[in-house]
């Protein structure tokens, strides 16, 4: 497999091999259903973001999986924002694949040789502006958001902040804006399908199951 210098040169040699070229060397390994062929050189990389290898069908019968990884296999994170228990920060986002923007919970790449609740702390700094400690975060798990091709894996994490903190998104680029909203809102936001984002909708379920969010008192006398 070539060094990380030449992952990016390699990976572009191999682009073709999709359709029959990419040869890559594999490795064995035992998994719950029998023994698993894995491709240790990918058929495409985006820098270091994105990895994307054809692992072969053990049976020869396929033309095999598709396995998709970021980072390098580095967990990425999420962070929820929960002010007095019944609000939830949101950020705007334009994402590009799907062109519109999106209300979601702060997230991002891991970074190798970071911890994944200081890579939680980054993306909300980054996002949000707001500086909690390690101590304030809580984990709550983790996701596969797309197991059938994608082998990442996303750490889940929450912040309960008992008064509004100051901040700014640093990233203007990509943050269009944050907002507060009350944790009823959010819940009719998702069953409109205005919040559509799996990591924002898993991250809420996992807060909720914690005892983490409630909904407001007053949302609370108007049922």
């Amino acid at each position: 497999m070539p060094d990380h210098a030449d992952r990016s040169t390699h990976a572009h040699r191999c682009r073709s091999g999709i359709s029959g070229v990419y040869a890559p060397s594999v490795q064995h390994r035992h998994v719950e259903d029998g023994t698993q062929i894995r491709a240790t050189s990918p058929a495409f990389t985006h820098g270091d973001w994105v990895q994307v290898f054809i692992d072969p069908d053990p049976s020869g019968r396929g033309p095999g999986y598709i396995r998709i990884t970021e980072k390098w296999g580095t967990p990425g994170v999420v962070v929820l924002p929960i002010l007095q228990r019944h609000r939830l920060g949101l950020v705007q986002v334009f994402r590009h694949p799907v062109g519109r923007l999106c209300w979601e919970a702060p997230r991002g790449f891991g970074e190798a040789g970071s911890t994944p609740s200081a890579n939680a702390l980054r993306e909300l700094v980054e996002e949000t502006g707001f500086v909690p400690t390690v101590h304030e975060l809580v984990h709550l798990g983790q996701v596969l958001h797309n197991a059938g091709i994608a082998e990442s894996v996303v750490d889940i994490y929450a912040v309960d902040f008992q008064s509004a903190p100051p901040g700014e998104p640093l990233d203007s680029r990509e943050i269009s804006g944050f907002r507060w909203f009350d944790v009823a809102e959010v819940e009719q936001m998702i069953s409109e399908g205005v919040i559509q984002d799996s990591f924002t909708i898993v991250s809420l379920f996992h807060a909720m199951s914690a005892g983490l969010v409630t909904q407001s008192p007053r949302r609370r006398a108007v049922q």
